[in-house]
């Protein structure tokens, strides 16, 4: 691996000596710019650099320069010295250069466009390429809002369009899943953490059931077809919760097979990883409650293929 003179020093001292357009700097500040070196430290280094240039009696061919090494971040992703970089190029490019990144804006590569986009606005002054820059950032932040909200099981709709705990409730409800066609209620219902309000609800209902009178293969087959039908994302936060609750509270090996259907992929959710990883406990800790040879096997299968 290449080794640059600016690298030598920290961060600290390169900024001073180009704060202070120490001369012994110059030079490998530029070669560090060009050949654009992607390691541990370089992204702030190279902010360091585009800030303060300026501060050196810049020469023609070091403009040049310059703007051969600014041409080089519009092929990849934005990273944290592109702002300093603009406003540098905002100061001291030519018309030549304005009018390459011009001819980008038309580029066939979505991402040159839009770099090419942002730096050009650079080329009316500097009040109205922050301007650009807070209005892209704003749109960002906007679609990153709208993606999380169209994701999270917060406050998505979409997640309605799955199996729910009305569903489970509906199940439990039916008068035929229940021996003697009586529907049994616990005489003394479990504890709910009343702190957890958005499970207070569904889990204050379930645990009023008495679930040693339910017909837990019927009420297996009727949420299987809940469970495998429309497609693989077709499955609700809490509506898994409430089939996992009900599972350990039927405590039967029937419910093996679904669950190890879980871990094979049958069932997932457009949603991040800490939920993924919370279903898993709790599809682990079904498993532990029933405790057959069978449950064992799929829980040593799902810890070799994690690891």
């Amino acid at each position: 691996m290449k080794s640059y003179f600016v690298e030598q020093h920290s961060r600290r001292d390169l900024r001073r000596a180009i704060k202070r357009a120490d001369p012994k700097f110059f030079e490998p500040a530029l070669i560090y710019l060009e050949d654009d070196p992607y390691t541990f430290g370089s992204g702030y280094r190279k902010v360091d650099i585009w800030r303060y240039i300026r501060r050196y009696d810049l020469q023609d061919a070091d403009i040049q320069r310059l703007e051969q090494a600014a041409l080089q971040y519009l092929a990849r992703p934005m990273s944290r010295e592109f702002k300093h970089m603009c406003q540098t190029m905002c100061r001291i490019a030519t018309d030549d250069f304005w009018a390459i990144i011009e001819e980008k804006r038309d580029s066939d590569v979505p991402r040159v466009q839009v770099n090419a986009y942002c730096l050009h606005a650079y080329a009316d002054g500097m009040m109205a390429g922050e301007k650009r820059r807070l209005w892209l950032r704003r749109m960002k932040l906007d679609m990153h809002r709208r993606s999380r909200k169209r994701l999270s099981p917060v406050f998505s709709n979409a997640w309605l369009n799955g199996i729910k705990q009305s569903d489970v409730l509906k199940i439990l409800l039916n008068s035929e899943n229940w021996y003697e066609g009586i529907i049994s209620f616990a005489e003394h219902p479990i504890h709910v953490d009343h702190r957890r309000k958005r499970e207070l609800l569904f889990k204050r209902q379930l645990a009023a059931f008495d679930f040693s009178n339910l017909k837990t293969e019927q009420v297996i087959t009727s949420l299987i077809p809940l469970l495998r039908a429309g497609p693989r994302t077709n499955l609700t936060f809490y509506g898994w919760r409430a089939v996992l609750f009900v599972f350990q509270k039927m405590n039967t090996p029937k419910t093996i097979p679904i669950l190890d259907y879980f871990f094979e992929g049958g069932v997932q959710w457009t949603t991040y990883k800490p939920i993924r990883e919370r279903h898993t406990e709790l599809v682990m800790a079904v498993l532990k409650s029933i405790g057959t040879d069978e449950a064992l096997q799929v829980i040593e299968k799902y810890n070799m293929e994690s690891h």
